[in-house]
C-alpha cells in the first residue's frame, strides 16, 4: 500500500508521542521534532509508511540513546492482556466455532497498538468484541486450508496483542506454527523479548524477520524469515503496518488487522475501525 500524503499528518503524531515518551527535557523534543519533519519533508523517498515510519523511529532512538522508547508501555500491555488471557481462552473453548473465536480475539487484540490507542481499556474493549461479528471474515478460506497445511506463519504486529495471538496458534494445530516478530525495537511491535513474556513458545517457533520498521518491509528481511513467508502453507500477517508493506505481495496470504484509518477502511470498503480477516490470493 502506497505512502499518501493522509500518512503524514499520523506519523507527525507519532514522532511527537515517542518524543515525549523518551526526551530527557525540551530541547530533545525539539531535536526529535526537527528531525521528523525534515523527513516528513522528504517523504517522496520512501514508498510505503512503513519505510517512513522506520526512518524516523531510527532518529528517535539516536537522539534519545533509548534503543526501546515504548518498552515499558509493552510490558504494561502484556500483563494486562496475561490477565485476561483465561477469560479469552475460556470463550474460545467453550464456543462451537472455536477457530472463529480465536481469529475474533487475535483482531480485537490490535486494539493494543501505542501507535494509534494511547489509553485503551484492554480487557472490556476485548471481550466485547468476541461477541461483535467481523465486517470481513473468511474463515471457511482459512479451515478448507488448514485441512492440508502442515506449516502456518503469523506475521505479528504489537506485543500486548501477541497475548491473544497465542489463542489463534492453538487453534491452528496440528500444523506447525511459526510466529515472526521484529528484530529490533519500533514503537510497541512484539520482538522475541515481548513473545516469550507472552507465552508463545507454548504454542509456536519463534522467529525474527529482519525488519525494525512497524511492517513487514521485504527488502529487509532475513533468509530464514524469507524462506518461511515463501513456502509456508498458510501465511496470516497481523496488523495494518503489516497489511501496509505487503498489500502487494505476490503470494497468496490471509491479512488479519483493525482498519484504524480512513484509508486502509476505505481500501476494505469497511468502516472505520471494524475487524478484518481477509483472504488475498496470488495475483496472476
Amino acid at each position: 500500500m502506497k505512502l499518501t500524503l493522509d500518512c503524514l499528518p499520523c506519523l507527525l503524531r507519532q514522532s511527537l508521542e515517542a518524543a515525549r515518551l523518551t526526551a530527557m527535557d525540551n530541547h530533545h523534543e525539539q531535536a526529535i521534532m526537527d528531525a521528523a519533519l525534515a523527513l516528513l519533508s522528504d517523504y517522496k523517498r520512501y514508498t510505503t509508511s512503513p519505510q517512513l515510519a522506520r526512518a524516523i523511529h531510527r532518529q528517535v532512538k539516536q537522539i534519545t540513546g533509548s534503543a526501546d522508547p515504548y518498552r515499558a508501555i509493552k510490558h504494561e500491555h502484556i500483563r494486562a492482556a496475561l490477565e485476561l488471557y483465561d477469560q479469552a481462552r475460556a470463550r474460545v473453548l467453550a464456543s462451537d466455532n472455536p477457530l472463529l473465536i480465536a481469529i475474533k480475539a487475535a483482531a480485537a487484540g490490535n486494539l493494543i497498538d501505542a501507535a494509534i490507542y494511547r489509553d485503551i481499556e484492554i480487557g472490556q474493549a476485548i471481550l466485547n468484541r468476541l461477541d461483535l461479528p467481523m465486517a470481513i471474515c473468511d474463515l471457511d478460506e482459512l479451515s478448507c486450508r488448514l485441512r492440508e497445511a502442515k506449516t502456518v506463519l503469523i506475521i505479528g504486529d504489537n506485543a500486548g496483542e501477541s497475548v491473544f495471538d497465542r489463542l489463534l496458534a492453538e487453534q491452528l494445530k496440528p500444523a506447525t506454527v511459526y510466529y515472526a516478530v521484529k528484530s529490533q525495537p519500533i514503537i510497541n511491535d512484539a520482538t522475541l523479548e515481548d513473545a516469550r513474556l507472552s507465552g508463545l513458545e507454548s504454542c509456536a517457533r519463534l522467529v525474527e524477520s529482519g525488519c525494525d520498521s512497524p511492517g513487514t518491509i521485504l527488502e529487509d528481511i532475513t533468509p530464514a524469515f524469507a524462506d518461511l513467508l515463501w513456502h509456508a502453507d498458510i501465511v496470516i500477517s497481523k496488523g495494518q503496518g503489516n497489511y501496509e508493506g505487503m498489500s502487494d505481495i505476490p503470494r497468496d496470504i490471509f491479512f488479519l488487522l483493525k482498519a484504524k484509518c480512513p484509508l486502509v477502511a476505505g481500501h476494505f470498503g469497511v468502516p472505520l475501525g471494524s475487524d478484518i480477516f481477509r483472504y488475498q490470493a496470488q495475483s496472476s
